[in-house]
């Protein structure tokens, strides 16, 4: 039998899904809470978005998305305030109160300031 050349068509596929945006958190400092204490004053809403995969054969696949539904970031308060008070040998007392800062993505406290340390006597 003689060889045929086969014919090579070009294809072309659309395949279009939906997937997730997740939504971020934002961490805020807020010195009225309790030290470490966090609160979600906004919770994050997922997004969606619509991807499309072109395929071509030959070709590279080409892929675009569209945002159906935008992601909505939340907020979480964290109280990042210590007030320490520790009582001296003779009595009196001294407060000792540090201030961190809030990673704003992991809610993290780092880079402590002592703002404000207060002696009081024993009276």
């Amino acid at each position: 039998g003689e060889l045929t050349n086969p014919t090579v068509t070009n294809e072309k596929t659309t395949k279009k899904t939906t997937e997730a945006i997740p939504g971020k958190v934002k961490y805020v400092a807020d010195d009225s809470l309790n030290f470490e204490e966090k609160k979600v004053e906004k919770a994050p809403e997922d997004g969606e978005k619509e991807v499309t995969t072109v395929s071509e054969t030959g070709k590279k696949d080409v892929v675009t998305d569209k945002i159906i539904t935008p992601a909505q970031d939340g907020v979480t308060k964290v109280g990042n305030k210590q007030v320490e008070t520790k009582t001296n040998e003779d009595g009196s007392t001294t407060e000792t109160t540090t201030i961190y800062d809030v990673n704003p993505d992991t809610g993290e406290l780092t880079n402590p300031t002592v703002t404000n340390e207060k002696t009081t006597k024993k009276t």
